[in-house]
């Protein structure tokens, strides 16, 4: 197997490094996520699950604007909640600037790993994880710009 069928299905993006918005005002300590929600919990508007991000505010987990919408709504509600973390693929997004970043600040993914993949250490099984949580068929093509996100 090649490196290109092992990704098949995958988009590389090149995060945003230096997002002005990666502050305490706008992200909650990691410390602050221990016992609570879990990359298996569904939104908690409409009980969707795959395709779900959590808030790095207030720790609510919505869906994707490619579902429904409830992480882009909550965004509207209160623009003081910019920076979400996608459980699907374990991305940071960040509202405000409209793209996917990374920051010394977002140091959540780690406690969301082991939930997710466990001792799972063989690349392709963590490829068909991330696809199968990407909820594809509940996905509207529509809404599937490239570079867009939530």
């Amino acid at each position: 197997m090649n490196q290109f069928s092992f990704m098949e299905g995958l988009v590389a993006v090149t995060p945003k490094l230096d997002c002005p918005h990666c502050t305490s005002d706008h992200v909650t300590d990691v410390q602050e996520f221990i016992g609570g929600p879990k990359v298996t919990d569904p939104c908690k508007k409409c009980e969707v699950t795959g395709e779900v991000w959590i808030c790095l505010k207030c720790q609510e987990v919505l869906c994707s604007r490619y579902v429904n919408g409830h992480m882009a709504e909550h965004f509207q509600e209160d623009n003081n909640h910019p920076i979400c973390f996608s459980f699907a693929d374990f991305s940071y997004w960040c509202n405000l600037c409209q793209e996917y970043i990374e920051h010394s600040i977002l140091n959540h993914k780690s406690l969301f790993y082991d939930q997710k993949f466990g001792d799972i250490t063989d690349p392709t099984q963590i490829v068909q994880i991330i696809k199968q949580s990407k909820h594809q068929n509940v996905i509207n093509e529509d809404d599937n710009e490239e570079g867009e996100d939530e």
